[in-house]
């Protein structure tokens, strides 16, 4: 009965090698399953192929997985994450329960190393890229961390305790151990070694590791790469005296992630060795010493010529070094590449040119990544916005050149000669209206991206070894509906289009996820200062409706927080209202005449600045200081306060002056506040001198008024829209003079 079950597992095992040899996953895994579940219902049967039947399923399940792995890579997936999320979870399990079976079982540890490299890989290949699923980070960390500890107590090197700040600072420390023994283990186990210190090395550079962590990859590294020839000799010689596995052992491979069954490849593995090497080198800003790696090795390895040359043009980029860069670039157009590579050489290329000024010839570049003709929707949703986004940003640059007035950039530009006054405005009103399109265009396809529905139903959960690494090397701009929101908001309020500019930035708002997203954190401002921007805008197109609703959904919105950031507006976010939209508030009433709830709010808003200033600056400040590592000192917020608060007074007189001459008093007392509070402001002054000169029967000073403060706030190089709207001068330097002169 054994001797039959016995010749069933073999055919069926011969039969699943063969169909996992010609792709034919499918099969396989059917094969597989049925030969699985005859073994452990075979109660009587004890071994299988000389191994215990407990081992021999988990050799089995390990080829399950790596054929249903593979098998995925083809699929149309409506859920990616889900579908490579429950076979993580079964490479996990799988991992424990070997790991539990050394306790009782001797099984053979290229065994179990090939499950750990298996389910390292698979980690690796997240669809989401490792940074957006920190969950399984740990569990990738702690299986290196059991294969590592194996490793040594078979290599009789034991390990001893120690203490270490976290997960990454143990990898390193086992890994480098491991690499010291790899000429202890045997040969095939050498090689398994260093496809996983690969895999483990390129997990710590995806998640952007600290630089003493890359650093000490890098000394591992050329330390493997420094027995390359005593490692390549040990792998041959294992190779031609190994024997037939009675299971063979399905793993993914490191060049092309289909089977590497079978294979022995250890130039293979060195080679993408060094150029995890390479990008460490890059990491830690080492660029000479990539480019010297890579040096006269090019040309080495076809299957890796591309990574080669592309991560020495990133390299030569980065040095400044733009003609080996460019010569590093033209060599990628005689090597076969796929779209997506080619895309990427141009993208490479196009910013080279445009980091040089040549922004004529980036467009060009840039033209050619839209030239190309992208295969899929992917391809498209990868590639599409970026490469729109780059041309819209060189027509920015090349707009911008223009107006500077150089007949030279004109000429640059279109080749015009010696461009009249009238031909550089039209050449300027060209250039705006591409830069324009093109981001309208942006909006519009990423729009129709989120709409979609075709596309979110037929993804493809596609892994390719080169592109990964070519993710990591130069990440591409992260280009999402909000912010190319965001840069034709700005783009259009820079040219005085204030009512779409306003438009865009409501729209932006009503974005979801719009502060929580760690890209959209990095790339917009703040909700509530999108909030700000919005409302002037629409209080400068005359929207006064859409405005007052904006300004109360940020004051609904704001909670009290000290920010790091040393732009003026984000200081004010530490108060307990949001001073700015109660400001811009009591401006659209004032612009709507309603007295009455302009001064209400006016005299909320100098509460606030008073008990601030008052009560709590000194202590909230000292937090907002110390993270900003004293770049903005105390006294300057609370200058700022002080100016905000002379507009206030100074909006309060006017208020007082339009409600009739019942206020007349009022309305000098607060013009005096107001110069009590920032004597500097030329619309301030401007206003108590009219007022005096309307007004024969107030002094022109009082004695027992304190002495004025005077500032200067420099608003001009401030980036804050809304504190340039509350804080710009409407008087004209002349008559701001004529009033200290009086004085």
């Amino acid at each position: 009965m054994e001797s039959l079950v016995q010749g069933r597992i073999s055919d069926c095992l011969t039969k699943a090698g063969d169909c996992y040899l010609k792709g034919m996953y499918d099969k396989c895994i059917q094969t597989l399953q049925l030969l699985y579940e005859e073994a452990k219902a075979t109660h009587s049967l004890l071994e299988v192929c000389s191994l215990d039947k407990c081992v021999f399923c988990c050799l089995i399940e390990n080829n399950i997985l790596v054929s249903k792995g593979l098998q995925a890579l083809k699929w149309r997936l409506h859920d990616a994450y889900s579908a490579w999320n429950d076979l993580m979870q079964s490479f996990s399990d799988l991992h424990q329960q070997v790991k539990s079976l050394q306790m009782v079982y001797r099984i053979p540890v290229k065994c179990y190393l090939n499950i750990v490299y298996n389910a390292l890989y698979w980690g690796w290949c997240h669809p989401n890229g490792l940074q957006c699923d920190e969950s399984h980070i740990e569990t990738y960390m702690q299986i290196a961390v059991s294969c590592f500890k194996r490793v040594l107590e078979v290599s009789h090197d034991a390990c001893p305790s120690s203490s270490f700040c976290n997960i990454q600072d143990v990898v390193l420390y086992l890994m480098k151990r491991v690499s010291n023994n790899l000429l202890v283990v045997s040969g095939e186990e050498s090689q398994q070694l260093v496809e996983i210190c690969i895999i483990v090395i390129y997990m710590l550079i995806e998640l952007k590791a600290k630089k003493e962590i890359i650093t000490e990859c890098m000394n591992i590294s050329i330390h493997i790469l420094n027995m390359s020839s005593e490692l390549v000799s040990r792998v041959f010689l294992a190779a031609k005296s190994k024997k037939k596995d009675a299971v063979s052992s399905f793993k993914f491979g490191l060049h092309e992630v289909n089977s590497a069954m079978g294979k022995c490849d250890i130039e293979t593995v060195l080679e993408v060795l060094k150029t995890a090497c390479c990008m460490c080198f890059i990491r830690t800003e080492q660029y000479a010493k990539c480019v010297t790696c890579l040096d006269g090795h090019e040309d080495d390895d076809i299957k890796f010529q591309f990574i080669h040359y592309y991560m020495k043009a990133y390299a030569c980029y980065h040095s400044n070094d733009a003609e080996a860069c460019l010569l590093s670039l033209l060599k990628l157009e005689s090597v076969p590449l796929s779209t997506q590579m080619k895309v990427r050489g141009h993208l490479l290329h196009g910013s080279l040119l445009a980091k040089q000024g040549r922004h004529s010839e980036a467009l060009q570049e840039f033209f050619k990544s839209l030239s190309i003709g992208l295969q899929n929707t992917q391809e498209k949703k990868d590639f599409y916005p970026v490469t729109l986004y780059h041309i819209a940003e060189e027509y920015g640059a090349l707009h911008c050149m223009c107006k500077a007035h150089s007949p030279s950039d004109a000429e640059t530009v279109q080749n015009h000669g010696k461009s009249s006054s009238r031909q550089t405005e039209l050449l300027q009103a060209l250039l705006l209206s591409d830069h324009l399109d093109t981001l309208q265009h942006l909006v519009q396809v990423l729009k129709d991206n989120d709409d979609d529905e075709e596309f979110a139903v037929h993804t493809n959960f596609t892994f390719s070894i080169q592109l990964k690494i070519l993710k990591n090397l130069h990440p591409q701009p992260e280009i999402n509906l909000p912010v190319a929101l965001f840069k034709l908001a700005t783009t259009l309020a820079a040219n005085g289009n204030y009512s779409s500019a306003g438009k865009m930035l409501t729209e932006l708002l009503t974005q979801p996820d719009l502060q929580s997203l760690p890209s959209l954190v990095a790339q917009l401002p703040h909700v509530s200062v999108i909030y700000h921007s919005a409302a002037v805008l629409l209080l400068r197109s005359n929207e006064l409706d859409q405005a007052q609703h904006l300004c109360r959904q940020a004051i609904s919105y704001h909670s009290s927080k000290s920010y790091s950031s040393t732009d003026m507006e984000y200081c004010l976010l530490c108060l307990e209202d949001d001073l700015i939209a109660l400001m811009l508030l009591a401006q659209v009433h004032k612009h709507k005449g309603d007295e009455i709830e302009e001064s209400e709010i006016l005299d909320r808003c100098l509460r606030l600045v008073n008990n601030y200033i008052r009560n709590e600056g000194s202590v909230k400040y000292t937090a907002v200081q110390e993270e900003a590592e004293g770049v903005i000192c105390e006294t300057n917020i609370i200058h700022l306060l002080s100016a905000l608060a002379a507009k206030l007074h100074l909006q309060k007189a006017q208020n007082y002056l339009r409600r009739g001459r019942a206020f007349q008093n009022d309305s000098f007392f607060e013009l005096k506040q107001a110069l009590l509070c920032n004597s500097g402001d030329q619309d301030v002054a401007s206003s108590y001198k009219r007022f005096l000169h309307e007004n024969h029967q107030y002094p022109g000073h009082d004695k027992s008024m304190p002495q004025n403060q005077s500032f200067e706030l420099h608003i001009e190089n401030c980036s804050s829209l809304a504190l340039k709207h509350l804080l710009q001068s409407q008087t004209s330097e002349e008559s701001y003079v004529d009033f200290f002169l009086e004085s």
